[in-house]
């Protein structure tokens, strides 16, 4: 008796995980990191783009907002959108507004000290994941 209600409870778990598997999308910042690294560099180059065509003046930053038609192609076509796309003297911040919770882009220095090395960063729920690092 009691083997039989173990086994039809592990066969409920295991049903139940299929079905989350299946039947809900992978979250946003997961798709994102599935390209590669050459979509990552693209990505970076429009990223320098923006830090040059919006020079920041007396401002300390730039916010941009996601619909923006100035913004690249490969940022502004995002799959599920940009919210907002925040601009400094050392740095390109992007916003995506996915279904659960968003999740942000940054492009710039690696470490404080260094800043020869850029990396392109995503981040949700305080789990940082470097994309691509490029040294300058």
């Amino acid at each position: 008796m009691r083997a039989r209600r173990t086994i039809l409870l592990v066969g409920v778990g295991v049903v139940l995980c299929d079905l989350a598997i299946f039947c809900f999308p992978n979250p946003p910042v997961i798709q994102f990191m599935h390209h590669d690294q050459r979509y990552f560099k693209d990505f970076a180059r429009a990223c320098d783009s923006l830090l040059q065509r919006h020079p920041l003046g007396t401002n300390d930053y730039i916010r941009i907002p996601g619909d923006e038609p100035s913004l690249p192609p490969i940022i502004r076509n995002l799959r599920y959108g940009v919210d907002r796309v925040t601009i400094s003297s050392n740095r390109v911040h992007v916003v995506v507004p996915a279904p659960w919770h968003g999740f942000g882009i940054a492009w710039e220095p690696q470490t404080e000290t260094d800043t020869n090395v850029w990396a392109l960063t995503t981040w949700n729920e305080s789990a940082l994941r470097v994309a691509y690092v490029e040294r300058r």
